[in-house]
């Protein structure tokens, strides 16, 4: 409400009764209120006019255009913070669904570099089993390969000590040979001897035998 100035010069200060602006506006049934209380006034003082001085009449229209200023400027108050309000809750909802999908991304990007770990630990993790398992299969090869070249050369050696012997064992036997066919001409060629020997010895006695006669 207003309080009016009765000196005679139409002035009026507007002092809200409803408490500081920055507590909640009347809202517009209030202003609408006023609004028609103003109208009753203004007709009824209309009717009065004829016996009211114009003193009084000035002042009266004075306090209806101040009571009509300040309904207006109470709508307008009404609507900017009505306004302000919708802004604010716009924005509040308009940060809450960008932090909604910051923090959505985030989870994302964390959820696809954690899969990305895993799976890049995982080929890692493969690829030692498959360089274990080559370096396992080259091993057993080199120690198979080994084991086949040990016992080929075991088996060479075997054959050449076998050869040698049985090489060793011919020269023996040809040795043996030679030696007992030598120890049969030297016989041989002894019994010969004899044999000569005891004809001519024969031979002789019977020419002295026959000499002697």
């Amino acid at each position: 409400m207003t309080q009016e100035d009765w000196s005679g010069t139409g002035e009026a200060s507007n002092t809200s009764s409803a408490g500081s602006w920055n507590e909640p506006a009347a809202d517009a049934e209030d202003a609408w209120g006023e609004a028609a209380i103003g109208e009753a006034t203004e007709s009824a003082e209309a009717e009065r006019t004829v016996a009211v001085p114009a003193t009084t009449r000035s002042s009266s229209r004075s306090s209806r255009s101040s009571r009509s200023s300040g309904a207006r400027k109470k709508k307008s108050t009404a609507k900017k913070k009505s306004t302000a309000k919708k802004s604010g809750a716009k924005k509040k909802t308009a940060a809450k669904k960008s932090t909604a999908k910051k923090s959505t991304a985030k989870r994302k990007t964390a959820a696809k570099k954690s899969s990305a770990k895993r799976k890049t630990a995982a080929k890692k993790a493969a690829t030692t089993r498959k360089k274990s398992t080559a370096k396992r299969k080259t091993a057993a090869k080199k120690s198979s390969a080994k084991r086949k070249t040990t016992a080929r050369k075991a088996a060479t050696t075997r054959k050449k000590s076998t050869a040698k012997r049985k090489t060793a064992a011919k020269k023996a036997a040809t040795t043996r040979k030679k030696s007992t066919a030598k120890r049969k001409t030297a016989a041989k060629k002894s019994s010969a001897k004899k044999s000569t020997t005891k004809r001519k010895a024969a031979s002789r006695s019977r020419s002295g035998r026959r000499s002697s006669r």
